[in-house]
C-alpha cells in the first residue's frame, strides 16, 4: 500500500513539527501505520496510529484520522477561489478550539487536500441505534441519554459559534432552487420525470415559503445563525461526545435542530416524539436566550457563586426563572421555521439518498452494507413530510393564511406525486417489549 502521508507531502519531520504543536512537547517520531478506512464521494478517511517518544522515554501511541480530499470545492468560498474545502475546515478547527464537543486538528497537508485529526473511535450515534434496532431495544434509556448528551452538545457549539461570531461564512439561500433539483433527484430515483409544468407550479408556491427560512415571517424577523449545517447521528461520535464535518454555513439554527431530532432513528426513540421534541425546543431557547442576557450582563463564564455576588439572591432567583413558560419562551415563529425546516431538510435528506444511488451505486452499495436501514431513511423521510405538514396546520402559528394556501398546495402536489407521502410508513414497529423509560429534558 502506498503511503498516504508521504504521498500528500507530509515527510517525517512535517509529522513531528504537527506533534510538537498537538501535544505541546518536543517529540520524535518512530514510526507510523496508515490504513484505509472508508471511501467516500469528496474524500477517503484512513485510520493512521503514530509512535512517537518524548524525550526518549518510553512510545506513546496516538490514533488519528487522516480525510484524504478527491478534488476542490470551487464555490464553496464565493470570491476565494484560492481556498479549498480542507483549508477551511482546518480554519473551522482552529476557531472551535477549547469546545469539549469539536474534534481537535493536527494539521493540513502543503498540497491542502489532507487533514488531519484526532480519533474518534468507532461508534456513532447511528452505528449505536442501528445496533439497538436490530436488537428491538431501539427506545431503551440508554439511548434516550444519548440524545439528551447529545442535544446538549448542540445547544454548547451553537453558543460557542455564536461567541466566535466567525466571519466569511456563506449565506445559505435560493431555497426553492435547491428544493426543486432535490425533487427532480426525487422523481429521477424513482424512474420518473418531473414535467416542467408541475415544477413551475411547486417553484410559485414553494417561494413564498422561502422567506421563512431566510427572514422569518413579517413582523418577525429570524436571526440567522452560523450553524454546523450538517447534524445529523453518523457525525457524533458517542464514548467522547465529539461532532465531525462541520461545514458551516448561516442559516436558521432550526435546521441543525431539525437534522437530529428529525431522523428516523432519533424520532422513533420516543414514544411521544413531538410532545417530546417540543420539549427539546424549549430547553434550546431557554439556555440561548439565558446565554444571550448573562452575555449582555457581562455574566458569561462566571460561577454560580460568582452570579450571585454580583446580583444577589433576587436577581438569581429571577435568572433561574427566566424562559421556564412554554409561552414565553417558544414562540409561535419559532416554531413555524422548525416545521417548516423539518419539510425542507427532509426532502433534501431524501434527494441525497436517491442521488447516491443514481451517481454512486458502488458507494451506495457499501452504505447499506455497513446499514442494511440506510435504504429505509428515504422512505421514512418522504412519508414524515405528512405529519410535519399536518403539525403545522394544527399549531396554527404565524403563517398568513395566504402563505398556508401556498404551503397547502405545494405539499398536495408532492403527496398526489410521490406515493411514499401517503404511506402510513412505520419505519419501527410497536412493541411492548422494549424498554420504555422518560428521561431528562
Amino acid at each position: 500500500m502506498s503511503n498516504i502521508l508521504e504521498e500528500k507531502g507530509i515527510t517525517e519531520e512535517r509529522l513531528e513539527n504537527m506533534l510538537e504543536k498537538y501535544t505541546s512537547k518536543n517529540v520524535r517520531l518512530v514510526n507510523y501505520e496508515a490504513k484505509l478506512y472508508k471511501e467516500g464521494v469528496q474524500y477517503d478517511i484512513y485510520k493512521i496510529l503514530i509512535n512517537y517518544q518524548v524525550n526518549s522515554g518510553t512510545i506513546n501511541h496516538l490514533p488519528i484520522v487522516a480525510k484524504v480530499y478527491k478534488g476542490v470545492n470551487s464555490d464553496w468560498f464565493g470570491e476565494e477561489k484560492e481556498r479549498n474545502e480542507i483549508v477551511y475546515e482546518n480554519r473551522v478547527a482552529e476557531y472551535l478550539k477549547g469546545n469539549e464537543y469539536i474534534v481537535k486538528s493536527l494539521g493540513i497537508g502543503p498540497y491542502n487536500d489532507i487533514f488531519l485529526m484526532e480519533d474518534l473511535g468507532e461508534d456513532t450515534l447511528e452505528k449505536e441505534f442501528v445496533k439497538s434496532k436490530e436488537k428491538n431495544i431501539l427506545k431503551s434509556a440508554k439511548n434516550q441519554n444519548l440524545i439528551e448528551r447529545t442535544f446538549l452538545a448542540l445547544i454548547s457549539i451553537h453558543k460557542h459559534l455564536d461567541e466566535k461570531k466567525i466571519g466569511n461564512v456563506p449565506l445559505q439561500e435560493h431555497y426553492t432552487k435547491k428544493l426543486c433539483s432535490y425533487l427532480k433527484s426525487i422523481f429521477a430515483g424513482k424512474g420518473k420525470e418531473l414535467p416542467q409544468s408541475l415544477l413551475d407550479k411547486i417553484k410559485e408556491n414553494f417561494e413564498p415559503i422561502d422567506k421563512y427560512l431566510t427572514r422569518g415571517a413579517i413582523g418577525n424577523e429570524i436571526e440567522l445563525d452560523v450553524i454546523h449545517s450538517d447534524f445529523h447521528a453518523s457525525h457524533i461520535f458517542i464514548d467522547s461526545m465529539k461532532v465531525i464535518d462541520f461545514r458551516l454555513t448561516i442559516a436558521p439554527a432550526q435546521f441543525d435542530i431539525v437534522d437530529l431530532l428529525e431522523h428516523p432513528l432519533v424520532y422513533n426513540i420516543f414514544d411521544n416524539p413531538r410532545k417530546k421534541i417540543e420539549n427539546f425546543l424549549i430547553e434550546y431557547k431557554r439556555k440561548i436566550e439565558l446565554s444571550a442576557i448573562k452575555d449582555s450582563l457581562k455574566l458569561r463564564n462566571l460561577t454560580h457563586k460568582e452570579i450571585k455576588d454580583k446580583l444577589g439572591e433576587n436577581g438569581v432567583e429571577i435568572l433561574d426563572k427566566i424562559g421556564r413558560d412554554r409561552k414565553e419562551i417558544l414562540t409561535n415563529n419559532f416554531l413555524d421555521i422548525y416545521y417548516l425546516s423539518g419539510m425542507y431538510r427532509g426532502i433534501r435528506a431524501a434527494a441525497k439518498s436517491f442521488s447516491l444511488e443514481q451517481k454512486y451505486p458502488n458507494l451506495y452499495e457499501k452504505l447499506v452494507e455497513n446499514n442494511p436501514l440506510y435504504p429505509k431513511y428515504r422512505i421514512w423521510y418522504l412519508s414524515h413530510l405528512k405529519e410535519l405538514f399536518e403539525t403545522i396546520k394544527k399549531e396554527n402559528g404565524m403563517i398568513p393564511n395566504k402563505d398556508m394556501e401556498h404551503l397547502t398546495i405545494f405539499y398536495n402536489i408532492l403527496a398526489e406525486n410521490i406515493e411514499e407521502i401517503n404511506s402510513n410508513y412505520e419505519f419501527v414497529k410497536t412493541n411492548s417489549n422494549q424498554n420504555k423509560a422518560s428521561v431528562g429534558i
